[in-house]
């Protein structure tokens, strides 16, 4: 009796057994195509900048009664990490929480970028705060920018190895 059930099953087993194979193949083929974009940060250096009595700026490495503005230098790389479709980074802003709220400071020269797949591409991005100082050093910094599915994506910027080197 049992191998009447067996024998009659058996062909159902492989059916629905081929079924999940496909259904799993399709899922993991769209998980690798998604992808996203990697930043890694390797660089960042800050100058407190106060006026001399030429009408110049002088450097510091710490803020001081007379600085008048901040700049920063950061090196990273964006990777897009998919091997199929490209991916965007649009309206990029760096973005500062303090405790009187939120700031956002534009960077230089940069608006959009466009990676191709598996392609890694080095920026050299700077910019400049002349307001609220002292909330700007003690604030936590993000990149932010919208993807190619218009969601906006926040990246911590590490800049402890930065206030670590100034001393």
């Amino acid at each position: 009796m049992s191998d009447i059930f067996y024998n009659s099953s058996s062909p159902f087993i492989s059916v629905l057994a081929s079924l999940l194979g496909v259904l799993l193949g399709f899922f993991l083929n769209n998980l690798s195509r998604r992808g996203r974009i990697k930043i890694f940060q390797n660089n960042i250096s800050i100058c407190f900048l106060e006026r001399d009595e030429y009408g110049g700026f002088n450097s510091k490495k710490e803020i001081i009664d007379k600085t008048e503005a901040v700049s920063v230098k950061m090196n990273l790389d964006l990777y897009n990490t998919s091997s199929y479709s490209r991916k965007i980074a649009r309206d990029i802003k760096m973005k500062f929480k303090g405790e009187h709220g939120t700031s956002f400071s534009n960077l230089n020269n940069l608006n959009n970028i466009n990676l191709r797949p598996n392609e890694l591409k080095n920026l050299s991005i700077s910019f400049g705060v002349n307001v609220n100082l002292d909330e700007f050093k003690n604030s936590s910094w993000e990149l932010v920018y919208y993807n190619e599915n218009n969601k906006l994506v926040k990246v911590k910027i590490n800049k402890e190895q930065l206030f670590a080197e100034n001393k």
